[in-house]
């Protein structure tokens, strides 16, 4: 309320993913327990949504553990050339020629937070490796029987082994047929907890399946052809031609790629302005982290570039910011200010204009009814000396 937000959606809602199950210590009566904070937040003039991550699915999760559902993505088929005991740490595959996709180039290279999962699935266990490596035969080594909570058992010469598909999360990935329930399962969530707003993270995942776009699009398509009420705001990182249709805007900007609360993907959250122009779709300066370190100036630098684009803008935020923080007043006065003087339309064209450049930003008095900029600061990324007013 004191930064005029009536829009809330929680970024880290799920224990697995796939299930949609949820953090059981935040909420004890599962679905229930969010209908208890939406239908209360209603009361109050907000709305409430979920950060979900589309069509990835979490290594904790039942279709993964204790056994990995068969419906899960899997490339470079092959089989064993040498049947294993339940204790073997190295597995010789038949074919060498499906070697690119079980070796990872340059894995010593990937830092170990963004490194795929390199795991195979032979019957109902599954089996991670370190590296893969080619002599006349495929070879996996130091490999980890029974992972993800799979057991470890005997496997024959010649059954059939699978790659599993994965991604720098460190998940697995459904087929088309079982990310269809996978959109089920999130619009039954949606359903019963009473949401309004979504955020497709990862909406890119759609490509797993093998079908391109469609993929994306298809996991979209079914969550809302299974919702109660269909009059949900949904944005994603990225927008594919049908997205059109149903996405709200665009959502992109990952704020922790930077320590400089200005300089995170900056080039991107521009750039993309035109194009939402273009394709009639409301603009949105992506997201943005209001921490300890966040201060007064950081937010009119940010709210003026939204007003210059005529653009919302979302905040990751923490419950404690108000007690971490000591300008927490003046930083969510300046939100509300800032944007209810957007949405009134009482920006010119000249200050948008002044407004739209990133590296000069100012501070906001209303006089009359009327928008008067204030020359706050220039300043140079990376650090550089900046020109104070």
């Amino acid at each position: 309320i004191k930064g005029g937000i009536t829009c809330v959606y929680h970024g880290d809602i799920f224990e697995t993913w796939g299930n949609v199950k949820l953090r059981e210590k935040d909420f004890p009566k599962g679905y229930q327990s969010v209908r208890e904070c939406s239908d209360k937040a209603e009361k109050n003039g907000i709305n409430l949504g979920a950060h979900v991550l589309t069509n990835f699915i979490t290594t904790n999760d039942p279709w993964v553990s204790p056994e990995p559902h068969p419906n899960l993505v899997l490339a470079g088929l092959t089989t064993l050339d040498q049947g294993i005991s339940e204790r073997d740490t190295e597995l010789l595959l038949q074919d060498e020629t499906v070697r690119p996709a079980y070796h990872e180039p340059d894995l010593d290279k990937v830092d170990p937070k963004w490194r795929k999962h390199t795991a195979v699935r032979i019957g109902n266990e599954i089996i991670s490796y370190a590296f893969a490596t080619a002599n006349g035969q495929l070879i996996l080594k130091e490999c980890k029987r029974g992972a993800f909570g799979t057991r470890a058992v005997e496997h024959e010469k010649g059954e059939k082994v699978g790659r599993l598909m994965s991604h720098g999360y460190k998940v697995f990935f459904p087929d088309i047929n079982l990310q269809d329930q996978m959109a089920k399962n999130v619009a039954k969530f949606f359903n019963e907890a009473n949401l309004k707003r979504i955020s497709f993270d990862g909406i890119e995942g759609g490509l797993a399946t093998g079908h391109g776009r469609y993929g994306s699009d298809r996991f979209v398509k079914v969550f809302f052809d299974n919702l109660n009420d269909p009059n949900i705001v949904a944005n994603s990182s990225d927008l594919t031609h049908f997205g059109w249709h149903y996405l709200a805007n665009e959502s992109w900007g990952e704020p922790w790629t930077s320590d400089n609360f200005r300089e995170a993907h900056l080039d991107h959250r521009l750039n993309v302005q035109k194009a939402l122009k273009e394709d009639l779709l409301p603009r949105k300066m992506g997201q943005f982290s209001i921490n300890e370190r966040t201060t007064k100036k950081d937010i009119e630098w940010v709210m003026g570039l939204c007003a210059g684009f005529d653009a919302g803008v979302d905040f990751y935020i923490s419950p404690d910011f108000e007690e971490v923080n000591k300008e927490a007043a003046p930083i969510l006065s300046e939100i509300k200010k800032w944007e209810e003087t957007r949405m009134n339309g009482l920006f010119t064209e000249a200050q948008k204009e002044k407004l739209r450049d990133p590296y000069t930003f100012y501070g906001l008095e209303l006089q009359e009814g009327d928008a008067e900029l204030v020359f706050r600061e220039s300043w140079k990324p990376e650090g550089e000396k900046t020109k104070e007013a």
